[in-house]
């Protein structure tokens, strides 16, 4: 029996780019595509897919709200979120909401389908980015930076800086940063490479890993 497949997403292209991947797919049915979480959580309801494909990032209401009303509705129903974020506040969020994987979108091509199968049986599945960044981010490692520690790098920033850091690790898209703190988008942007230029870090992960390291961010769950 095919593997019924609800998709939600806002971003038109995507979205039917999407349903066309899933759709090849000889295993898969899909029996809905829908732009907002709202849609999502009746569509769920109506058509009662064994698993939902939801972006986190929704006009209305956002995909991990509208994976933790699905699961109310439909406890054993299987949950992919979709995303181009990969900060460890968001996994962890998505994680609490009862999502089963948690696939990037720029590696949704050749992940998604194992996502997908994995979920429909019960099963955890994360792109590999998204595991890695998780393993770094619960180990212990050594920061880089100069071998300073956490505490010793982060005291060499703004309090500002330390606030967006803060923000930026624990899941706020650069939209939301922005919001709250009455700054444009492209001013968050630039706080973003100034971190990463004055911690010496060369990825996203590695400010995670030293926010997680100077007690910014609790990492525990």
């Amino acid at each position: 029996m095919a593997i019924k497949v609800l998709l939600a997403d806002d971003h038109v292209v995507m979205r039917r780019g999407l349903a066309l991947l899933i759709d090849r797919e000889p295993d898969f049915e899909l029996v809905s595509e829908v732009p907002d979480g709202n849609e999502a959580i009746r569509a769920c309801i109506e058509h009662k897919p064994d698993v939902a494909v939801l972006d986190i990032n929704m006009p209305l209401t956002g995909g991990i709200a509208a994976a933790a009303e699905i699961k109310l509705n439909n406890p054993d129903i299987g949950l992919v979120m979709l995303t181009f974020q990969s900060q460890i506040g968001v996994i962890r969020a998505a994680v609490r909401a009862g999502a089963h994987g948690f696939v990037l979108k720029d590696s949704v091509e050749h992940e998604l389908f194992d996502a997908i199968r994995a979920a429909a049986k019960g099963r955890r599945y994360v792109s590999s980015y998204v595991a890695e960044l998780v393993m770094d981010t619960m180990l212990d490692a050594e920061p880089s930076a100069g071998g300073s520690n956490g505490h010793e790098a982060i005291r060499t920033l703004s309090g500002r800086e330390q606030q967006v850091l803060q923000m930026m690790a624990e899941g706020s898209s650069n939209n939301a940063i922005a919001e709250s703190l009455h700054l444009s988008p492209k001013t968050v942007e630039t706080y973003r490479s100034r971190l990463m230029h004055k911690l010496g870090v060369g990825s996203f992960a590695e400010l995670v890993r030293i926010a997680v390291r100077a007690g910014l961010v609790d990492a525990s769950g």
